[in-house]
């Protein structure tokens, strides 16, 4: 039976399906965090709550029952899609001027599984099957293996509306998983379509690149370094090292991109952040941000023309909840305290305090703190349009560059290259860098794992699970169990998942 605050929040659900119309995902994602920043219903944990309702797990438990759980379910979830994608690549054999379904090779039957809903989608941005079937084929051919290499997993986003700690949990275990399922199947589908060629293998690199925005958002190199330590380590714990490869993004531009290219991104960052600035500083107004964010559309040098808020609009919107604020550092809060102040503000950002308040130990009032958090953001996404500007604007993609064999993969869904799919929560992509990690019960009964804000999770009073065993709770969850999950402990919840686990993106 849910509880009152599930039925009373059953609406909020609807309300947050009100843009799912709109095409462009960072608008999505920014509304989605504006919906549930504002619903006063939702709230975290205190820290008495937070103990009282959780559940702990050993490290044992989760090395040799709970990943091993995850990791068959991936691997038999891989195989299905395998098969699948074997049967549509003799479908369509006609399609890739085979005269005959038998003469299907591993190569067409690689680049089905690429086009698989369950594992991209917006496939038909993606090149053509016939240019991706002849890539593949070409890896085959020279290498015996297939690449594949996407940027993401950049750090965990230090909003407290997302997650409790800046370390990689069981949601960032999901998106490793996903690589993994990809190369697995790729390994099992090219055994499946040519059983006497030798064995292909796969391999997913993930460029992480969040140093490349770090000091955009203000999150430091040590935050960063502690996270990726944390995906080295769970890539490890779950045994798939030889199917997920962790880069980083300026090392790997650093050690394989030539000279002369990354002297030309440098400065095309350089002048279009002197561009940004020159052309959208002398418009930004705290005292009237719809009106700065409508101008900006016009200016902006660089649009988008099938955003009707823009690019620049829509990436502000989305770092609002992305930037770890200097201005609220410098208050030295504590943790309740600046949780409080960050929804309060944050809440408010684009409209300005009709009755500003002092903010408490300090010399400003909200209104001038907003202000401030207004002008970061701002500046922020000048900077990180000039930074993502140097790389679209290169001749080439310098991560293709670095890496020329690979098939490129990526998070939101953009020409030329595949868009990996993840499972949506009440309509909304939430990667696992942005949320924490979830088990769900889906309509149909099974359990998913997914990614979702804290405050979603903790508001509809989730159940937190903590690896160790006595003393103090850790710095953050390893996971949440949604309360339609139900379980007594931890051996009964192992017992559920083994049942009901579920790896599908879509149903």
């Amino acid at each position: 039976m849910k509880t009152e605050s599930a039925l009373r929040l059953s609406n909020s659900e609807l309300e947050y399906r009100a843009g799912l119309s709109r095409k462009i995902e960072p608008v999505i994602s920014s509304h989605f965090m504006d919906t549930i920043s504002q619903d006063q219903n939702l709230q975290l944990y205190t820290a008495e709550s937070l103990t009282k309702q959780a559940f702990r797990i050993h490290s044992q438990t989760v090395d040799e029952v709970l990943l091993p759980v995850l990791v068959n379910a991936s691997r038999s979830f891989a195989a299905q899609r395998a098969a699948a994608a074997l049967k549509r690549a003799r479908a369509r054999s006609q399609e890739y001027g085979l005269a005959d379904p038998a003469f299907v090779t591993a190569a067409e039957t690689i680049t089905e599984l690429m086009f698989d809903r369950q594992f991209s989608r917006k496939a038909n941005l993606a090149r053509s099957r016939i240019i991706v079937r002849n890539d593949v084929a070409k890896q085959l051919k020279c290498k015996l293996g297939v690449e594949l290499v996407i940027p993401a997993l950049p750090f965990k986003i230090r909003c407290p509306f997302k997650a409790r700690g800046e370390l990689p949990d069981f949601a960032e275990v999901n998106m490793i998983l996903f690589f993994y399922e990809i190369a697995y199947a790729i390994e099992l589908v090219a055994a499946m379509a040519s059983p006497a060629a030798p064995r292909v293998v796969a391999r997913f690199v993930v460029v992480s690149d969040g140093k490349r925005f770090a000091s955009i958002v203000n999150v430091s190199d040590e935050s960063i370094d502690r996270y990726r330590l944390g995906l080295a380590a769970w890539i490890k714990r779950l045994g798939v090292e030889k199917y997920v490869v962790l880069k980083d993004y300026w090392e790997l531009l650093q050690e394989r991109l030539p000279g002369a290219m990354l002297t030309e991104k440098r400065d095309i960052a350089r002048d279009a952040a002197r561009v940004y600035n020159e052309k959208l500083d002398p418009v930004f107004d705290a005292l009237d941000m719809g009106r700065s964010l409508a101008i900006s559309r016009t200016l902006e040098p660089d649009p988008e023309e099938n955003n009707p808020e823009g690019r620049f609009a829509a990436l502000f919107k989305s770092l609002v909840y992305t930037v770890n604020y200097r201005s609220l550092d410098r208050l030295k809060l504590t943790d309740t305290a600046k949780q409080h102040l960050y929804r309060k503000i944050t809440s408010n950002l684009l409209s300005p305090f009709t009755s500003p308040e002092a903010v408490s130990g300090s010399a400003l009032t909200d209104e001038d703190l907003r202000q401030q958090m207004l002008k970061e953001v701002w500046q922020a996404t000048i900077e990180y349009m000039a930074e993502i500007k140097s790389d679209r604007d290169l001749a080439e993609d310098p991560i293709l560059v670095c890496l020329p064999n690979a098939v490129r993969w990526t998070i939101h869904p953009k020409k030329g290259q595949f868009a990996i799919m993840i499972p949506s929560v009440n309509g909304f992509f939430i990667q696992a860098w942005a949320g924490s990690g979830l088990f769900r019960r889906t309509t149909r009964g099974a359990i998913q794992l997914c990614s979702y804000p804290v405050l979603g999770i903790e508001g509809f009073e989730s159940i937190p699970v903590f690896e160790g065993a006595g003393g103090t709770l850790g710095e953050q969850p390893l996971f949440y169990v949604d309360r339609q999950c139900k379980f007594e402990d931890i051996e009964s919840l192992a017992i559920e998942l083994a049942k009901c686990i579920t790896r599908r993106r879509i149903f």
